[in-house]
């Protein structure tokens, strides 16, 4: 649940709060004096601050203000005995969360630590991903360039820039494969140490490249096999990342904060996805250099290249494709060859690809099986002995599923928003609506009043509709208790299948099933019986009289798969760009638009993922409930794996 910080000059009040609080979960330490926590928060990390307003050394609020220089990502919640409006204004101006007067009960205190710790969370999660994105474009840039020399400065830049680190190194495998040599290096004392060797099978960077694992170390290093050759008390985290290209690891990455808490998950993945696209760019940039000593070795190399390879001649003709790129387009090679690569793009793209050295491009291609291909395209001219320019090398590196990871993040974020404003006014919207809903009652039964029935009756109608509206808005919220079974899929949807082909018949439509053999895995039942009748009720509704809707069930790769197919018109391209976003809908105006937003929430929440097939033949409707590879956070409701000593 998170660590802690419990501030209280009542040693009994500190001691409760702690007891209640580690029962449910949290890793809570308490103290009577400010000063003292501080210190202690100088040393460690915690996610929450507990404090009280009234301290006999320094007040709550200065105390709030202290932690969060310390820790900017820390949320403090005050507690007072006598507080005062103006109190609990200067309060939230310095910064708290929220404010609790004495005497209060746990349940209060408990739910508005949820509360604080989901925001924390939502807030991590979106600087994240702008750490994320940011580095991105760096990556892009480097992937651009086939010079040595361009790839390690634009991986020093970012590193330093964007990931805020204080040192960088970059070795590489010399090519007998028994050694690492310093390429590069940036800041403090290790920018002295380009070209220097050290045996393949010693130190962390030796490690690294030999198990091809990432490897985090913080503070104070208890593992023989880690401690430094030459120890830097001022280092207070480092990463070391294996650089890997085409299956083969080519070298190692390592980055220096003189800062704790330095690499958090944002700048992980940023890190990761540098290194990823560095290592192939090196490993192009190799490949290149090796182009103008031997045409055969280049021609086996680029066939079996991670990316799509494109040369064209002089006149913008196909001259040359590798595998990849053929298997890219879904082609054979000797389809491209001779045509030119704007035959290949998608008919709505506006971009140009030129044929100017450096020129790079974001581009959509068109498949031959139909399906988009989002690519980075980008070029550099070959030069005969004579210097003429003889035709263009053109890298394409396929981003069809980062383009999608986007999209779903996009969604994700306006779930998450509005699943966060759900969870803080439901319960004080409902509370007036009991209210109001009482009231209206009563006068109905006078008889000075039977006049008015109607009128309070259609009013009593229209509150329960609300209610009914934000039961269905809290079910978005991504901090939603759920109650994981191990269950088998199939007796969920069997058991709901007489209901549902009721719903069928009386619409004049066809409903089957087609269960596989699926393994069991972990499901809140109430809520997977949700999603099925939202996905069957909107295939249903999307075909006319006559129609059939199929409801099946199939394991792929490990995943267990729910389909709702129906045999509708298909969904507009203008729908589809907003599919499952609260309050989106194509019905009639007494519909919420909440049922998709519903269903994508209750699949995040059971670590699963939802995909569409659409056409005028129909639209399928993917549910996939993923298996997670050890290591990988299983997801609400499952235990996490044991923490390992060392690694990412």
């Amino acid at each position: 649940m998170g660590r802690v910080l419990v501030i209280d000059n009542e040693p009994d009040l500190v001691t409760v709060l702690c007891d209640v609080l580690n029962e449910k979960d949290y890793q809570a330490s308490g103290f009577t004096s400010g000063l003292a926590a501080l210190k202690v928060l100088r040393e460690q990390d915690f996610d929450l601050l507990l404090t009280d307003l009234m301290m006999p050394d320094m007040n709550g609020i200065d105390i709030l203000r202290e932690a969060l220089a310390l820790d900017p990502d820390l949320v403090g919640i005050m507690i007072a005995g006598r507080g005062t409006v103006p109190m609990a204004v200067e309060a939230m101006k310095a910064g708290a969360y929220d404010f609790i007067r004495k005497p209060f009960t746990f349940g209060t205190l408990l739910n508005v630590m949820v509360r604080a710790a989901e925001m924390r969370r939502l807030r991590n999660e979106n600087l994240q991903l702008r750490e994320s994105m940011a580095v991105y474009e760096v990556a892009m840039a480097v992937s651009s360039t086939l010079q040595t020399d361009a790839i390690l400065d634009g991986m020093a830049s970012a590193l330093l820039d964007h990931c805020e680190a204080d040192e960088m190194s970059v070795m590489l495998l010399t090519e007998a494969g028994d050694e690492l040599c310093t390429a590069a290096a940036r800041g403090g004392p290790c920018r002295e140490a380009v070209g220097e060797r050290i045996p393949f099978g010693q130190g962390i960077a030796g490690w690294v490249v030999r198990h091809r694992q990432p490897l985090m170390l913080q503070g104070e290093i208890q593992n023989a096999r880690f401690v430094p050759r030459n120890p830097r008390p001022e280092i207070k985290a480092s990463v070391s990342l294996p650089l890997l290209a085409g299956g083969q690891c080519i070298g190692v990455l390592t980055v220096n904060s003189k800062r704790r808490r330095s690499f958090l998950m944002g700048k992980l993945n940023g890190l990761k996805l540098l290194a990823g696209v560095a290592a192939t760019a090196l490993a192009n940039a190799r490949l290149y250099r090796g182009l103008r000593e031997s045409e055969e070795r280049y021609r086996r190399m680029v066939e079996t290249a991670t990316e799509g390879v494109w040369v064209l001649d002089h006149s913008g003709r196909t001259s040359f494709v590798n595998q990849k790129m053929a298997e890219m387009l879904a082609c054979d090679p000797q389809e491209l060859l001779g045509r030119s690569l704007s035959e290949f793009l998608d008919p709505r793209e506006s971009g140009e690809v030129g044929n100017r050295a450096g020129n790079r491009n974001e581009v959509k291609f068109r498949r031959r099986d139909g399906r988009e291909l989002w690519a980075i395209v980008s070029t550099n001219p070959c030069f005969e002995p004579n210097g003429r320019n003889s035709s263009v090398l053109t890298m394409v590196t396929d981003i069809t599923e980062r383009k999608r990871l986007e999209k779903e993040m996009t969604r994700l974020e306006r779930l998450h928003l509005v699943g966060e404003m759900a969870a803080g006014i439901g319960h004080e919207i409902r509370n007036p609506i009991t209210t109001l809903r009482g009231f209206l009652q009563h006068p109905g039964t006078k008889p000075g009043c039977a006049c008015y029935a109607e009128h309070f009756e259609l009013m009593i109608q229209e509150l329960d509709r609300a209610n009914v509206i934000i039961t269905e808005y809290l079910s978005l919220a991504r901090s939603k208790v759920v109650d994981l079974t191990v269950r088998d899929l199939n007796s969920v949807v069997e058991a709901m299948f007489p209901l549902l082909h009721s719903y069928a018949l009386l619409a004049d439509k066809g409903l089957r099933l087609e269960a596989g053999a699926v393994s069991p895995f972990g499901v809140d039942e109430k809520e997977i019986r949700q999603l099925v009748l939202n996905l069957v009720r909107n295939g249903l509704e999307a075909m006319g009289p006559g129609g059939n809707l199929t409801i099946r069930t199939f394991p792929d790769g490990g995943d267990v798969v729910l389909a709702v197919r129906d045999e509708g018109n298909g969904i507009d391209a203008g729908v589809m760009e907003k599919l499952g976003t609260p309050f989106v809908t194509t019905k009639d105006i007494n519909v919420t638009g909440l049922g998709l937003a519903v269903c994508y929430s209750i699949a995040a929440r059971h670590n699963a993922v939802i995909e569409v097939d659409t056409g005028p033949a129909g639209t399928t409707f993917y549910v996939r409930f993923r298996n997670k590879a050890p290591g990988e956070d299983p997801g609400p409701g499952h235990p996490p794996d044991p923490p390992k000593r060392c690694g990412l």
